[in-house]
């Protein structure tokens, strides 16, 4: 199931495979919603007794699990971006994009905090990475660990699209660095008499001619070519790793974890508060020009010029690199 939906070019293929994965997720949290409402009405009868742990409200077991899960956590805050919901929006202010991010973070805080609380509650202490087998054997659980397996077959291509754009797009780069395929210098004095101001009695603003370059080279800027003998090479390479991968471990908690404290404390962390810092409240010509142009509305808002945002920013790079190296060091070192 999994080799033909890699192999479908385009991730709007996939959008009937996300509804069965979505679908899928919506069971398991019934289940567990279930099954802690029936342990409250039954005080616990339908939980065997070796399976029943302590329950500590405030007091953690340790700074280990702590940062052990906390990998997991900053992974499912990674997965919900808004990226793709604000470059498809037919006007993206930041007061509709602020709108989507609170009603959409909200959502999903309540789904996992009250999956977490019900899936503790019900076993306290003794809850192991997979809740699923937690549970006894029965129609319903079964259902949902068939469920959970076929979500994870469903999601992995979602995952997979995006992975091999990524490394098509970086042997793209060496490939042109390497084979010298540089613009020809005649090429870019012509584009730069081009953006050239027309009368020139005078020397133009250097900043404004670079921006004007920019500006040029954006409007021309293609997607990086991936021909078909690379999309299959590349396609085989990623899922033999994958596959040998999932074979070499058998702890999906350990993997949430791992990834998550590295990739997920990036794209959560370390990347947006680089980019917060580079383009919030920036002092370059070039960057205030094209917010002007691009949107003149919004340039003026508190959210590109704020000093206090860019140390934020900042800070926000700092902590993500200290959480990664906690989180790794919590999970590799138990």
């Amino acid at each position: 199931m999994i080799v033909p939906l890699c192999l479908m070019k385009k991730i709007d293929s996939l959008k009937y495979a996300s509804v069965v994965a979505l679908s899928a997720i919506v069971y398991i949290c019934v289940l567990i919603y279930g099954y802690f409402i029936v342990a409250l009405f039954t005080d616990y009868k339908n939980i065997p007794a070796e399976k029943l742990g302590d329950i500590s409200y405030f007091k953690p077991q340790g700074i280990k699990p702590v940062f052990k899960t906390l990998g997991v956590i900053v992974l499912a805050y990674t997965c919900p971006t808004q990226f793709s919901i604000v470059s498809e929006l037919e006007n993206p202010t930041m007061k509709r994009i602020c709108s989507i991010t609170y009603v959409s973070m909200s959502i999903t805080a309540f789904i996992f905090l009250s999956v977490s609380y019900a899936g503790y509650l019900t076993f306290g202490n003794t809850l192991t990475g997979n809740i699923l087998l937690m549970y006894g054997n029965n129609f319903y659980t079964q259902t949902g660990r068939a469920l959970l397996v076929l979500m994870v077959i469903l999601s992995f291509p979602l995952m997979f699209h995006p992975a091999r754009v990524s490394f098509n797009n970086i042997y793209h780069v060496f490939s042109e660095k390497l084979n010298n395929k540089s613009e020809p210098e005649e090429e870019g004095q012509a584009r730069m008499n081009e953006t050239s101001p027309l009368i020139g009695s005078h020397e133009p603003d250097s900043a404004l001619l670079e921006f004007s370059q920019q500006m040029v080279t954006m409007e021309h800027e293609v997607d990086v070519p991936m021909s078909s003998q690379r999309f299959y090479i590349l396609s085989a390479v990623l899922l033999a790793a994958s596959y040998s991968g999932a074979l070499l471990l058998n702890s999906f908690e350990l993997i949430l974890s791992i990834v998550g404290a590295t990739g997920g404390v990036l794209i959560s962390f370390v990347l947006p508060g680089f980019y917060g810092y580079k383009l919030i409240a920036s002092d370059d010509d070039v960057t205030k020009r094209r917010l002007e142009t691009c949107s003149p509305e919004e340039a003026d808002n508190g959210l590109f010029t704020s000093p206090l945002l860019k140390k934020i920013s900042l800070f926000l790079i700092v902590w993500g690199l200290i959480v990664m190296l906690i989180c790794l060091y919590s999970i590799l070192f138990e």
